[in-house]
């Protein structure tokens, strides 16, 4: 799956592993996250959901865990 390129600079900015975690997902929880962010109405909410997103990876948990931050 492609990733965005406004969404690249924030692995760039991580450790490898979270880019990593987010390639290792499948193409479906990648879609998940990306249609998520992309969902959102306003920029202040789609950074949020990037934060979110980027969390959830570095804390190992899929976009499927229902685990609050």
């Amino acid at each position: 799956m492609k990733i965005p390129k406004e969404i690249i600079p924030c692995f760039e900015h991580e450790p490898k592993v979270f880019y990593d975690r987010f390639l290792n997902s499948t193409e479906g929880e990648q879609k998940a996250y990306l249609d998520w962010i992309y969902e959102a109405k306003t920029e202040e909410t789609k950074a949020r959901r990037i934060l979110e997103m980027m969390t959830r990876l570095h804390k190992g948990w899929s976009f499927y865990d229902k685990k609050n931050i």
